[in-house]
């Protein structure tokens, strides 16, 4: 095992042997890597000996080596590197394939490079390395060696598309650009060239970015070049959604969690659409012998002021809020830990599907639509409680989604659209009630007021709504 020891300057927590710039990139001092290294406008390495290029997201798109000759980089359209050129100067300029730089992918993971199958390990190492990247055994070639980054043979230093890896150092050249959402609960978060949060042996970190700098691209309602950290410090009504359904739902991405992501919504925006006065809810079904004063009043579940905020901080709702724009230590944690993990954990994911979900059901909140389940009970409530200790005498049992939270609503026929009368004798067939059914759409008798019943699932990289039933 490789050991090194470096000397930490107290006040600036940097390491003493090396050399720093006024933004925090090391510009000197690695054993391989002698001279000084200098860094562009956006903190990306361009000369260290070697000359480096950029294109869009920080992709290294070209390379001039010691001895002249210039690499160029191709990519699919998913970031993956497919093949390598070589040019030399010359008129006109001589470009050839680099022998044996041919890639294929299969899911995300190479598998081939050139005529060799490769093969890589959880934490995407394709060669024998310590925990922090050293080889076992040590490699003449450039290629993909530690945790999926390209290792430059003639430095040493691993290319991760956002920074530059230092296997000798155990972290990054440069800072990570953001420092919002640092977990002060977790010293390890505090420090912005940390590998990993300072476990390697169980995560890796890609792109040399943390959960919170992942780039929302095509969000409804979220700006394009917004980071994960940045729209969840914005205080909005998505970000304060987004972290409602993040903290009240179970940390996975799997089709469960996102059926329980999505049904937590429903809960909060049919809970809006109510309080907000589009619809009464009513304690027994429409169209029995029930007067208008029965309609059942919620004060408790927010105020009518348009707002997320008014649903999810009213008073003994939602446990994760411990007060309007605080959320509880342990969800605040959750939080942080998500945004400082790797973009590629499950907290991460987790985080990205609750934003999508959230995206997708707030973009539709002019629709007024409510949200049933496949049995068309409307989502009212929800809680972990045992003995259905949340539940309300009025609402019916949904189920649950694979975690603790099980879920509550009231038939489609016990909400009416407010404002309109409700119907006299003689009442509508009460197995026929006047509501669109949400596994086809067609509506189900023909009563005033039909209501529009549907479901919105989210995803992790974007937006679907669909009207689709949800069975359970």
């Amino acid at each position: 095992m490789p050991t090194h020891e470096y000397v930490v300057d107290a006040a600036t927590n940097r390491l003493t042997e090396f050399g720093y710039d006024a933004n925090g990139n090391v510009t000197s001092g690695l054993v391989n890597l002698p001279g000084t290294y200098s860094y562009d406008g956006e903190n990306r390495m361009v000369d260290n000996g070697k000359k480096y290029g950029y294109g869009a997201g920080n992709r290294r798109l070209w390379k001039k080596r010691a001895d002249g000759v210039h690499e160029v980089y191709l990519y699919g359209l998913g970031g993956e590197l497919l093949e390598v050129f070589e040019a030399t100067a010359g008129n006109p300029w001589n470009v050839t394939r680099q022998a044996g730089s041919q890639r294929a992918w299969f899911g995300g993971r190479l598998m081939r490079v050139g005529t060799a199958r490769v093969n890589s390990d959880r934490l995407g190492s394709y060669e024998k390395a310590f925990p922090y990247g050293e080889l076992a055994t040590a490699s003449p070639t450039s290629g993909e060696k530690f945790a999926t980054y390209w290792r430059d043979a003639g430095t040493g230093l691993d290319y991760a598309v956002n920074r530059y890896y230092s296997p000798q150092m155990g972290r990054f050249l440069s800072p990570d650009p953001s420092m919002e959402n640092v977990d002060y609960s977790n010293p390890v978060s505090w420090n912005m060239n940390t590998y990993a949060n300072g476990d390697s042996i169980n995560f890796y970190d890609p792109d040399g970015l943390a959960c919170e700098d992942v780039l929302l691209e095509g969000w409804a309602g979220i700006p394009s070049h917004t980071t994960v950290g940045g729209f969840l410090s914005q205080n909005s009504d998505l970000s304060i959604f987004a972290k409602t359904i993040f903290t009240e739902s179970r940390i996975g991405w799997d089709d469960s969690a996102a059926y329980e992501k999505a049904a937590i919504s429903a809960t909060v925006m049919n809970r809006w659409q109510i309080v907000n006065g589009y619809y009464d809810l009513y304690n027994h079904p429409v169209g029995g012998p029930l007067r208008p004063s029965q309609v059942r009043t919620v004060p408790d579940w927010g105020r009518p002021d348009g707002t997320i905020g008014s649903i999810v901080y009213a008073r003994n709702q939602f446990a994760v809020w411990s007060s309007p724009g605080h959320l509880g230590v342990a969800a605040q944690g959750r939080l942080n830990n998500a945004l400082s993990s790797s973009e590629t954990s499950d907290q991460c994911i987790s985080l990205l599907q609750s934003i999508g979900t959230v995206a997708g059901f707030w973009s539709a909140r002019n629709d007024h639509a409510m949200y049933a389940s496949g049995e068309g009970i409307v989502f009212t409530s929800f809680g972990s409680g045992s003995g259905e200790a949340n539940k309300s005498k009025y609402e019916t049992t949904i189920g649950s989604f694979g975690s603790s939270n099980v879920f509550y609503g009231v038939s489609q026929s016990q909400i009416w659209p407010h404002g309109v009368p409700l119907p006299g004798p003689p009442y509508p067939d009460p197995d026929h009630p006047s509501a669109r059914s949400p596994q086809t759409g067609r509506e189900l008798g023909g009563g005033v007021g039909s209501i529009h019943m549907r479901m919105t699932f989210g995803c992790t990289c974007c937006c679907v709504r669909s009207t689709l039933g949800w069975q359970l």
